[in-house]
């Protein structure tokens, strides 16, 4: 017989489900964004990609192939790691937020068209972890963990 539960060992629970869901979701994103990040720093190229850039017309082409290529590189291992991820989500969600308006919006919405639907997956899952944070299974929730211990 299972014993019964009480508030506490529910909270916890849940608490516990929380964390790992947010763990799946950010090494998830992670994943993805390292990947692109990495395609744009070393396949493409910063010239490669603001030469795209620039043909689908967003502005500052150059600078705009620079700063996505870093945010979704550094963001995605800040992301991965829990370490300033709240920040790095929120500047993956308006990266993404300007990708949709300037370079997938004209395309609809489904990906194999080139259409909103992959930055928008991604905008709305990095908004999602800046709002939550990294959660107790990041390398931040391990050092607040460790620095309450170490406190009491």
């Amino acid at each position: 017989m299972t014993p019964p539960s009480t508030p506490a060992t529910t909270a916890t629970t849940r608490a516990i489900r929380t964390d790992a869901g947010l763990a799946v979701l950010r090494i998830g994103l992670a994943v993805l964004l390292l990947a692109h990040g990495a395609q744009k720093l070393f396949e493409y190229g910063i010239p490669g990609v603001s030469g795209a850039f620039t043909e689908a017309g967003v502005p500052l082409a150059g600078a705009a192939a620079t700063a996505a290529a870093l945010i979704e590189t550094v963001g995605g291992l800040a992301i991965l790691l829990g370490i300033g991820s709240r920040i790095a989500a929120v500047l993956v969600a308006v990266e993404m937020l300007v990708a949709i308006f300037t370079m997938h919006l004209g395309a609809g919405y489904f990906a194999d068209g080139g259409g909103a639907e992959l930055p928008l997956l991604v905008a709305s899952t990095a908004l999602g972890i800046a709002l939550a944070g990294p959660g107790r299974y990041s390398l931040a929730g391990l050092l607040l963990t460790r620095r309450s211990q170490l406190l009491a």
